[in-house]
């Protein structure tokens, strides 16, 4: 639709804390926080998820099934999303 102004990005995974092994509880929401604050070989440390909620809304939710990363950018970002 090239006259919206926005995008929408979710992405989801088939793991949640119901798949977590024994003796590790809470890893799957663990590894939700790393992915969204973790340095990367782009940015530093909670720069990403920072930048993104700066531009619009930037998310994640860890479930019993399954985990998700929601974003909602001006359409000029959707590169930036996806990235």
């Amino acid at each position: 639709m090239p006259e919206a102004d926005q995008v929408a990005v979710e992405s989801l995974y088939d793991v949640g804390f119901l798949d977590e092994p024994k003796a590790m509880t809470q890893v799957a929401h663990l590894v939700e926080h790393l992915v969204c604050n973790a340095a990367t070989d782009s940015y530093k440390q909670n720069e990403a998820m920072g930048l993104l909620s700066q531009l619009g809304m930037a998310n994640a939710e860890t479930l019993p099934d399954w985990s998700h990363y929601d974003y909602v950018l001006p359409s000029d970002k959707l590169e930036l999303a996806l990235e």
